[in-house]
Parts: C-alpha cells; sequence; structure tokens
C-alpha cells in the first residue's frame, strides 16, 4: 500500500514529469449501469501496475407509477482492483491490456414492495465477492490525454462489461 500512495504524491508533486505515471477519471457505461472511475498507473518496461477504483451506479430508473412488485435489483456496484498488463508505448499514444484481482462490493434491493403512495420499501442488502478485472485501452497526449478503454469484470455477483471514455494526466508515453 506505500508503494501506491508514493505513486500518487509523485504524480501531483511534479515528479510525473520525469517517469511514467499517470492518473486517469474514466466515465464508463454498460447496458444496466453508468459509472465512474479513478486509476493510478505506473509504467516500467513495457509493464503497467494499475490501482483501480469503480463505481457502478444502475441506469434503469424505476417507474415509480407502475403497481408491479420487482423481487430484486442491483443498484451499485464498486470495486477496488490491482491490475497488471504489458502497453506498446509510443511518442503520443500508448496501447496496455490489463488483468487482475478485485474486491466487490454490491449493493443490492431485495423484495421491495410499493405502497398506495408509490414509495418503495426494500431490504437492502450488501454482499462482497472477488471478481476478474480486464482492461484493454488507448490513450494519445502527452502531460494531459484523452483515452477509450474496454473493460470487464468476471464475478460471481453480476459480470460487467462495457466501454468507456477518459482523461489521463502524466506521463504515458515515450521521452523525447
Amino acid at each position: 500500500m506505500k508503494i501506491w500512495l508514493g505513486i500518487m504524491a509523485m504524480m501531483f508533486t511534479g515528479q510525473a514529469l520525469a517517469s511514467n505515471y499517470w492518473a486517469s477519471l474514466k466515465s464508463m457505461n454498460t447496458e444496466d449501469f453508468r459509472g465512474s472511475a479513478l486509476s493510478f498507473n505506473y509504467l516500467k518496461n513495457s509493464r503497467v501496475y494499475t490501482l483501480d477504483f469503480r463505481n457502478h451506479l444502475n441506469s434503469h430508473n424505476l417507474d415509480i407509477y407502475s403497481d408491479v412488485d420487482y423481487p430484486e435489483t442491483i443498484d451499485s456496484i464498486r470495486t477496488i482492483s490491482l491490475l497488471y498488463g504489458v502497453a506498446r508505448v509510443r511518442r503520443l499514444y500508448n496501447l496496455t491490456a490489463q488483468v487482475g484481482i478485485g474486491v466487490l462490493a454490491v449493493n443490492a434491493n431485495r423484495n421491495c414492495k410499493r405502497d398506495v403512495f408509490y414509495t418503495v420499501d426494500c431490504d437492502e442488502e450488501i454482499s462482497y465477492a472477488l471478481g476478474l478485472p480486464i482492461e484493454i485501452s488507448a490513450r494519445r497526449g502527452r502531460l494531459i490525454g484523452f483515452g477509450i478503454n474496454g473493460f470487464a469484470n468476471l464475478n460471481p455477483v453480476k459480470t460487467i462489461m462495457g466501454v468507456g471514455l477518459s482523461i489521463e494526466y502524466g506521463r504515458f508515453h515515450k521521452r523525447q
């Protein structure tokens, strides 16, 4: 954990300009969820190491005027992951492919009922699971760049797959 805190500290003290460190702020879309992510990355010898924080929120708004009760919905999925992969680095861009391990916290609502005023009463439940995150990314720029990524998290609770856009800060290309 001290290594990751050190990397984060170096990124925001200007040392990112002399090393291959960068931060990514991502917007993600999947079939059922919308979310955001914050990643801290370190690149050395075409190997990339990432600490990734993600938050996925259910994008299906419930029809508040429906009389239908529903048995279960997943409101949010939060993950913390460590990823390792390979990078193809060029002067103005890089491509990465990573896989890792992560912990998921799934907030689910069960046995939801509506009353006569259409308010919803549910039993909330938080469950935890291990997941296998996979990500493929491409980014372009110098100190500040933009990227696109495809991601998946394979887990026993709810597999998530989608695409996202990112804003990158740091040094993520070859030095000139």
